[in-house]
């Protein structure tokens, strides 16, 4: 992976965060279209419903099917925590998606709701059509010390040919570090940026891009949301970055 132990050395100071906002999406598309949701939506919704534990709380209200006569139109949609969560079935693929994920168990939990609805749709279509999954992480991460500790950080970064290009354009331009990480053995890659966050002065903006091609099943997510965190996590440490807190 990365060698973030030389990096370390090399990028000292640590620069401590925490992250003040925290967003996770997940995609899994169908290999071929789940024809079964033109009549089955409400049995979708049934299924989601049963696979989860009574502490999710879900009520009808939380549950919606969308009918009609297009394919691309038909939805099964479960939605939690108040809007925050929501679980979408279309003829297409499985969509996730989970706002302000800050809390130090959320991202558990949202691993583990992604795990239910995984298998609530076992039941009709075969793992083996679940195709390539997208796993994406976008944080703002609020830097100890404010907007003077972000810009130090970022400083780190600059190169003589980028400040030459900022004196004479006249333009403010601010380093980005990407990482682009890839394992062909086990068929994935993960795309790690960090950039200045615009609209946050104290804030820098992690996004993360996980592409897994080998097909997904509740057995595996867990191995992907290692690899996730795995490479986020070195990646962060690898530039002097150090949480806070344990919620990234």
């Amino acid at each position: 992976m990365l060698d973030y132990n030389l990096a370390q050395k090399q990028y000292q100071p640590v620069t401590s965060f925490q992250a003040k906002s925290l967003d996770i999406q997940y995609d899994v598309g169908f290999r071929t279209p789940f024809f079964g949701l033109a009549r089955s939506n409400v049995e979708v919704l049934q299924a989601l419903y049963e696979q989860f534990p009574p502490r999710y709380g879900i009520q009808s209200s939380d549950l919606q099917a969308v009918g009609g006569s297009v394919m691309s139109q038909l939805r099964a949609t479960l939605t939690l925590f108040r809007g925050n969560g929501i679980i979408e079935v279309s003829s297409d693929k499985l969509h996730v998606k989970f706002s302000n994920a800050t809390g130090k168990d959320d991202v558990a939990i949202i691993q583990d709701c992604i795990i239910h609805a995984l298998t609530a749709l076992s039941r009709f279509i075969s793992e083996s059509q679940f195709g390539p999954e997208l796993i994406v992480v976008q944080a703002f991460l609020g830097i100890a010390g404010g907007t003077t500790e972000r810009d130090k950080f970022l400083d780190r970064f600059h190169m003589p040919y980028v400040d030459g290009l900022a004196k004479s354009t006249n333009l403010i331009i601010s380093p980005a570090i990407k990482f682009d990480i890839q394992n062909e053995a086990e068929k994935w890659n993960v795309n790690v940026e960090l950039s200045r966050a615009w609209i946050d002065p104290e804030a820098i903006f992690l996004a993360v891009n996980g592409n897994f091609s080998t097909g997904a099943s509740a057995q595996t997510l867990p191995r992907r949301a290692d690899i996730i965190q795995g490479v986020m996590k070195q990646a962060l440490e690898a530039v002097g970055l150090q949480s806070e807190l344990s919620n990234i």
